[in-house]
């Protein structure tokens, strides 16, 4: 089975995004680029549901080869955000994040929380 119709077939909403950002990362490792989830999807994943969002908002050093990967997987872009509507999916990537930002980014805290996706 495919990513695209493993997403399909997962009902829920946070588990199916959660898988979507995990594909995501893995395909914009060899650009060399590592995107941090933040804001409300970050919020949603910690609260395990209890926040909820519209869209995944990521920060990342390359906004346009992420981009790039979203619109050979489907996504069409609308202003600053790319859309997946099939399988409900919303990406924005408010920031890019800088070599001058990377002070910036000792401060964030890193969430690792073991999820099953079987």
């Amino acid at each position: 089975m495919d990513i695209w119709e493993r997403l399909a077939r997962t009902a829920d909403r946070g588990r199916r995004r959660l898988l979507f950002v995990g594909w995501l990362s893995e395909q914009v490792k060899p650009y060399g680029l590592e995107p941090i989830v933040v804001g409300g999807h970050a919020l949603e994943f910690y609260t395990l549901g209890d926040y909820a969002t519209a869209d995944i908002d990521l920060v990342c050093p390359d906004r346009a080869a992420v981009g790039q990967v979203l619109e050979q997987a489907g996504f069409h872009r609308e202003g600053r955000h790319w859309y997946r509507s099939d399988l409900d999916l919303v990406i924005e990537i408010p920031l890019e994040r800088r070599a001058t930002e990377e002070a910036t980014l000792d401060r964030l805290i890193e969430l690792k929380r073991e999820v099953s996706i079987d």
